[in-house]
């Protein structure tokens, strides 16, 4: 279950305690989703209406990492640029079939662009699994683009 720190702590309890009292909610707080949920279905509610312009819409994402097979590794990578090009770092973790981190590694790099950025992370991935002579690793990235030039799918816009 993912939960965040809007969520928990002393001062998102005391903000969620004040919008479910303005609401005229009961703050259970179960966790993030049920509360967003509920934030949501809040709105014919005309007090919360007016919360609803304070506040900025909410993007939430649900993030699930599955774990690779019995004797597999499973290697995250991410590649980032700040500018595109411009401050750039890449970095990787390996994690085993129970989630256990095998390694963690980051490092900043040239200036680059985003894409450029992505795939030399995966590049430092491919190269530390060489070099640990891992056989079974699974590869996955958060670049869409990436992963469509690297299956050949991708097309020039």
């Amino acid at each position: 279950m993912i939960e965040h720190l809007f969520l928990k702590g002393d001062v998102a309890n005391k903000v969620w305690s004040h919008y479910c009292t303005v609401a005229g909610l009961i703050d259970n707080r179960l966790n993030l989703k049920q509360s967003i949920r509920l934030w949501r279905d809040m709105e014919d509610n005309s007090r919360s209406k007016t919360i609803f312009h304070i506040v900025p819409f909410v993007v939430i994402w649900v993030v699930r990492w599955f774990p690779p097979p019995i004797r597999w590794l499973k290697c995250n990578t991410d590649g980032a640029s700040k500018g595109n090009p411009g401050l750039s770092s890449v970095a990787f973790c390996i994690r085993d079939h129970t989630g256990d981190l095998v390694v963690a590694i980051g490092k900043r790099i040239k200036d680059a662009p985003s894409l450029k950025a992505e795939a030399l992370a995966i590049k430092e991935c491919l190269e530390y699994r060489h070099r640990m002579n891992y056989k079974k690793i699974i590869l996955e990235t958060d670049s869409w683009s990436l992963v469509q030039i690297l299956e050949g799918t991708w097309e020039s816009p």
